[in-house]
């Protein structure tokens, strides 16, 4: 192992290890930290944004770091976004029924609007690859890019079919 693939090592643990730490809320640094409902079990939580790309850099260092063309664990975010957009439509339902209203979010920051903006950047990731030729550099901001783009367009997908099997009950 040379030291190029070590330094890709420490920086994913590292940027994983950011994100998880969100992802739970146990960041050490007060500004970071985003308070939630103790009651929530950790799966049911959702990551500040900034964690979201933290853990696709995390997941791009890793796969600098194996050489590999292609990983699992880029379409593994399509399913994290899935869940994500589900949990955060049963938050916003438990909200309703506790008779709170719904925040109002500008529409830029609506699910359709960031699902649109997480495609631009999956095909600015495929763009890239392509006119890159297979160069380290582009694959690693693909990479990064495919992620987060994937959870964007994932958490719209969850949103969606939450609100589908709400319709049929």
């Amino acid at each position: 192992m040379n030291l190029r693939s070590v330094v890709f090592l420490v920086l994913a643990v590292l940027f994983l290890g950011v994100a998880v730490a969100a992802w739970l809320d146990r960041l050490p640094i007060q500004a970071l930290r985003k308070p939630q409902d103790p009651d929530l079990p950790f799966y049911l939580r959702q990551p500040p944004w900034w964690a979201i790309v933290s853990a696709a850099l995390g997941v791009a260092c890793l796969h600098a770091a194996l050489y590999s063309r292609f990983s699992m664990l880029v379409m593994l975010a399509l399913l994290a976004g899935v869940w994500l957009g589900l949990v955060a439509r049963l938050m916003l339902a438990k909200a309703a029924a506790e008779g709170q209203s719904a925040p109002r979010m500008p529409w830029w920051r609506s699910e359709l609007a960031m699902a649109l903006l997480g495609g631009a950047c999956v095909a600015a990731a495929v763009a890239l690859v392509a006119r890159s030729g297979g160069h380290e550099a582009a694959a690693f901001v693909a990479v990064a890019l495919a992620i987060c783009g994937l959870v964007a367009v994932g958490r719209w997908m969850g949103a969606v079919v939450a609100m589908v099997v709400a319709a049929e009950r």
